[in-house]
């Protein structure tokens, strides 16, 4: 007689963590050097002086004359090109940020998956007569059914050694089995 105990396999949603997992450090390691980019940029004196003065100028804390304002357009013009660098950069940042968000996002989902999978499987047999074979068959937890396969793939399915692991081979006695928590 042959005896299965069913056990998520939860391989497939392992594997889609640790890659989205390996992209969103991707993401955060190319944030940091982009923001590093950005305050190197931002601390070079030139630049430094322009963003100052041009918040003051917007803020209306300051008003310049009209012989500083052919300065302040000359300033303007000579870190213009570090401005419009730092200006792309940040769109980046913004871009990496929300990649990075959805890709947490997704991980999330997949570990709820996964946990929402971590079943326990028992198998008791009081008195074993005859040849029995206990093995786990593992099933995809994905929603993916066995019965929506042919007879014959189910019985190929049963009958294959590769699928499952054997738990116990005798004739007599009993034999008692529960796994743990969470996907084999």
């Amino acid at each position: 007689m042959l005896v299965l105990a069913l056990r998520p396999d939860c391989g497939k949603i392992d594997d889609v963590i640790a890659q989205v997992g390996a992209r969103v450090t991707q993401f955060a390691a190319r944030v940091a050097e982009q923001r590093a980019e950005v305050e190197r940029m931002t601390g070079e004196p030139d630049v430094r002086r322009y963003v100052t003065l041009a918040s003051k100028v917007r803020k209306n804390e300051i008003t310049l004359t009209p012989e500083q304002l052919p300065m302040f357009q000359k300033m303007a013009l000579g870190v213009g090109p570090q401005l419009k660098a730092i200006g792309k950069i940040s769109l980046d940042i913004k871009a990496a940020e929300t990649e990075q968000q959805a890709g947490q996002a997704l991980i999330d989902k997949l570990v709820q998956q996964r946990s929402d999978s971590a079943q326990v499987s028992s198998v008791r047999i009081g008195t074993l007569r005859g040849d029995t074979q206990v093995r786990t068959l593992p099933f995809s937890p994905d929603g993916s059914s066995a019965y929506d396969l042919a007879p014959r793939d189910i019985k190929a399915r049963l009958r294959t050694a590769a699928v499952s692991s054997v738990l116990f081979t005798g004739s007599s006695g009993t034999f008692d089995w529960t796994s743990e928590a969470g996907c084999g």
